[in-house]
């Protein structure tokens, strides 16, 4: 079964007596996937902005979590922004923001990670 297998298929019997049809709507479900990898290594003058991309699809749509040096990045920092698209925007970056990031993606079928 693939995604591509997504649609309406229709039953349909006939015989002597007449016909009749039944239409069943028909979702598969996945596990999260990354689309691209994460560089390397990224260097970044300080006081800039930087995006670290995290380009994910999973149905149901995954939630993605951030990770810095294995622990879960806040969010509450003003100077750090997620899209709904996954990715991470870090503005005016500082000599603390340096580490090793790590995007997870999750949904009720499976999670994966990214470094």
């Amino acid at each position: 079964v693939k995604s591509s297998d997504t649609g309406t298929y229709t039953c349909t019997a006939t015989n002597e007596a007449g016909a009749d049809r039944f239409d069943i709507s028909v979702t598969v479900r996945y596990r999260p996937y990354f689309l691209t990898n994460l560089p390397e290594k990224i260097e970044v003058v300080r006081g800039r902005r930087i995006y670290l991309d995290c380009s994910v699809i999973g149905l149901p749509q995954p939630d993605i979590i951030w990770l810095k040096d294995g622990e879960a990045l806040s969010l509450r920092n003003r100077r750090r922004i997620l899209f709904e698209n996954g990715t991470l925007r870090i503005d005016d970056v500082e000599p603390a923001d340096a580490g090793r990031y790590m995007c997870r993606a999750e949904n009720v079928l499976g999670m994966t990670e990214i470094k």
